[in-house]
């Protein structure tokens, strides 16, 4: 993993094998929590954890549906998303992204896990932006669920 950090945005490169979210956990936290938003992030991967959100039967929304692919071929057409930060400290990755199979299928949504197949580059900006907070609250009756929420009066940094 290389990270490079500049006055308004942080570059990373991760290799062969190297997690997504680990690579956007150390960049954020070698910018010292300034830069919370991921853009541009692009590469291959050998294996994608991702699901999409779903309704059930009464139309209470719930975590959704969640599928792996592993041990592929799969290019990355973009992933963004942005790093929040919970009551306790802890960092949360919120991402999402859409990708293509080996067949040019097209698939994507929440990923929850992502493994660099060849490379990985992405870029964390967002100099003075409010912080995201990660929260868990119920949303159309569901259950509480993971949320990150803009919290203007606390900025990472």
């Amino acid at each position: 993993m290389d990270i490079e950090v500049g006055t308004g945005a942080t570059l990373v490169h991760l290799d062969p094998g190297e997690a997504l979210h680990d690579g956007v956990i150390a960049a954020f936290e070698k910018s010292q929590r300034r830069l919370p938003i991921v853009v541009s992030c692009i590469g291959s991967l050998r294996s994608i954890d991702y699901g999409l959100a779903a309704c059930d039967d009464d139309g209470i929304v719930g975590p959704g549906l969640r599928f792996q692919r592993t041990d592929d071929a799969i290019e990355i057409g973009g992933i963004q998303g942005h790093v929040g930060i919970d009551a306790d400290g802890n960092l949360s990755p919120h991402l999402h992204g859409v990708v293509f199979g080996r067949t040019g299928e097209c698939f994507g949504g929440h990923i929850f896990e992502a493994v660099t197949l060849i490379t990985m580059e992405f870029a964390l900006i967002g100099e003075r932006a409010p912080g995201w907070s990660r929260v868990h609250e119920p949303v159309l009756g569901s259950p509480p669920l993971p949320l990150l929420k803009p919290e203007p009066s606390r900025s990472h940094g």
